[in-house]
């Protein structure tokens, strides 16, 4: 009979390997409740319409809700003049807040999961914001309060008092998100670098691809057997109805696979032309190279990017 027992020596060293298991998996553990912790909703601000407002006012006014926010609640805010550089130069149409097509186009170009549109209107000295907010996914829209502002020094003061209000599902921050949400680049350091996603082969585009190669093979296989066959009974001068039988069915299978291999390169192409295009964001500091004809030479090629 089997005997199980250990050496005690066996059984030393098999605690120890657990113990330094459980103590390697402790910091991961760590790292993915922080990670969990760290998740933030990305929420952009649009001025969509402004009345007796300056472009850079207005951009000012948004700037201040997206700094009252971030230093307030749990999310990460895109507003005020890098907003602005990415929406369409001539602005918003006043009825985006309502059109899904002009909200997810918004969307894409500020990668957020959230939008807050503001109405900005200045009479005299004084400015009221009306917020819309939209949950980009769903596309529902809800009007926030308005922000009445009579000093522009205190407006992120005044967003920063209805930030709750603006985003009432947002987590209000802690001293101890701070180092993790809020560290700040220094000043003309981009965090992220927004591009469209250029056309690639995709996994559906591969399997298509996959199947045209096989269907090709067998195609070529099939009409050179079928030509061979052809070609004894026409030397022969006689062939069996087996024998024809057998020439019609690789034919058959011949010209089958021909199209199969056709339409599966017809479907590889279209796949590789349709994909890309989607906006995606990349951190400023990770590698982007590609290879150019080198200045300033006959004949050469160099490695260009960003870091």
């Amino acid at each position: 009979m089997l005997d199980c027992r250990l050496h005690p020596a066996l059984k030393g060293a098999v605690a120890a390997a657990a113990v330094a298991l459980a103590a390697a998996g402790a910091p991961r553990l760590a790292r993915a409740e922080q990670a969990g912790r760290d998740q933030a909703p990305r929420v952009g601000v649009a001025v969509s319409v402004r009345v007796n407002v300056e472009p850079a006012e207005a951009e000012a006014v948004a700037d201040a809700l997206g700094r009252a926010l971030r230093e307030t609640l749990v999310v990460d805010v895109i507003a005020g003049a890098e907003a602005a550089r990415r929406l369409p130069p001539d602005g918003l149409p006043e009825s985006c807040v309502i059109e899904k097509p002009c909200v997810k186009d918004v969307a894409q170009r500020l990668a957020a999961d959230e939008l807050l549109f503001l109405v900005v209107v200045k009479v005299g000295s004084r400015i009221q914001v009306d917020p819309t907010w939209v949950e980009v996914r769903s596309g529902r829209a809800v009007p926030r309060g308005a922000v009445v502002i009579e000093d522009p020094g205190k407006a992120q003061a005044l967003f920063a008092a209805a930030a709750s209000q603006l985003l009432p599902s947002a987590a209000r921050r802690t001293a101890a998100d701070q180092p993790a949400l809020d560290p700040r680049p220094p000043e003309g350091e981009p965090v992220a670098v927004v591009r469209r996603r250029g056309r690639r082969m995709t996994a559906a585009s591969w399997i298509t691809a996959g199947v045209g190669a096989a269907a090709l093979a067998g195609a070529v296989g099939f009409t050179l057997a079928a030509r061979s066959d052809y070609k004894e009974c026409d030397d022969s001068g006689a062939c069996s109805d087996g024998r024809l039988d057998t020439l019609e069915r690789k034919a058959l299978a011949a010209d089958i696979l021909w199209g199969t291999a056709a339409v599966a390169a017809i479907a590889t192409a279209a796949l590789y032309v349709t994909s890309g295009g989607e906006i995606e964001r990349v951190p400023a500091g990770s590698a982007a190279l590609r290879l150019a004809p080198a200045r300033g030479a006959a004949v050469g090629l160099a490695l260009e990017g960003t870091w």
